[in-house]
């Protein structure tokens, strides 16, 4: 959260008619305005804190409380802490803004004396906003059909599970291999995923950096969070030997983790196994679909082409006829010629 850091420079008389007064801003950002509060710390303010009737404030443990009753009073949403000489006001973030700072701006002091908030400060923090990273230990590759997934939770909003392939490697970096070479193209691949969350992502060296869009989520200090769980990948854990390297009569030979991996490695021959019956079975039905399907085929051309022939041949009989029928004409007429012509008298 947002805070500013004094030094408390010794012990304080305030008189009857003498107060510290100043305007305390708080959650001034960004994106925010922020409120501001009127300050008072005078005689009547400490004696009963304290208990005291001198309005002498002594160390910086009396400065502490003194100073929280000011702020309770003005109705300042911040709290006070110590650690050794210095003492820091620091917001709660309650003021309704978005923003995360802590301002002070003295109006009245003791003789130019005001217990350390006359003094520069010793820390300023203000609209600090989450960041998280990762080291990038080298390039790898992203095969067929394996993915990894995690969860992300960005400023207490609703957690998202965010899911990295094959696929959109090569879509994030425009290539076909699956290659992550370097940590600019981890960190292009991340932003690529992480599209729409309010999340940007950066390369620095070896180091990836998610770093919260402040336009997106505005919140800052300890409302501002980024949280990476749970993550996972279809591959499951890698053996760290190879089979030639297990010696179980070696002195230094960990049989658990023999045991574990050649147990991983079973299941990932019985799971490969397992793909490769049921791409069998499915060859299989594709192959028996193609041959029904050319039986069928060959049955239909046979039995349009029997029906071709059929039509042919009833048109050849058909003409045939016709032809006989016509010689049958010539012929009668050849032998009667007489009658022919008495047809046209």
């Amino acid at each position: 959260m947002g805070f500013q850091d004094f030094g408390f420079t010794g012990a304080v008389a305030i008189g009857d008619t003498e107060a510290i007064r100043f305007t305390l801003t708080l959650d001034e950002g960004l994106h925010a305005a922020g409120q501001t509060f009127d300050v008072v710390i005078d005689k009547a303010l400490v004696s009963a804190e304290l208990g005291t009737t001198d309005g002498q404030i002594n160390t910086i443990a009396e400065m502490q409380r003194v100073l929280e009753a000011a702020l309770n009073d003005a109705g300042a949403p911040a709290v006070v802490s110590i650690a050794g000489s210095r003492f820091a006001i620091r917001s709660e973030e309650l003021t309704g803004e978005s923003g995360s700072s802590v301002s002070v701006a003295l109006t009245e002091t003791i003789g130019g004396q005001a217990a350390g908030l006359e003094n520069p400060l010793a820390g300023n923090i203000r609209d600090s906003y989450a960041t998280t990273g990762l080291l990038f230990a080298g390039p790898f590759r992203v095969h067929n059909d394996v993915e990894f997934s995690f969860e992300i939770e960005v400023s207490g909003n609703t957690p998202v599970r965010i899911t990295i392939d094959r696929a959109m490697v090569d879509v994030a970096l425009g290539t076909t291999d699956g290659i992550v070479a370097d940590p600019d193209q981890l960190a292009v691949l991340l932003d690529h995923a992480l599209d729409g969350q309010g999340i940007n992502v950066v390369a620095t060296s070896n180091f990836v950096r998610l770093l919260i869009d402040d336009t997106v989520h505005p919140n800052a200090g300890a409302r501002s969070t980024i949280a990476l769980r749970d993550v996972a990948d279809n591959v499951g854990i890698l053996p760290d030997f190879d089979l030639m390297d297990v010696d179980v009569s070696a002195p230094s030979a960990n049989l658990d983790n023999y045991i574990s991996g050649l147990d991983g490695m079973l299941k990932k021959v019985m799971t490969a196994a397992s793909e490769l019956g049921a791409l069998k079975k499915s060859l299989n039905l594709q192959a028996d679909f193609a041959k029904s399907l050319s039986d069928s085929l060959s049955r239909g051309v046979g039995q349009l082409v029997d029906a071709n022939m059929d039509k042919a041949s009833t048109r050849l009989t058909a003409l045939q006829t016709q032809q006989q029928l016509a010689i049958q004409s010539l012929q009668i007429a050849n032998a009667n010629p007489q009658s022919i012509l008495q047809l046209f008298r």
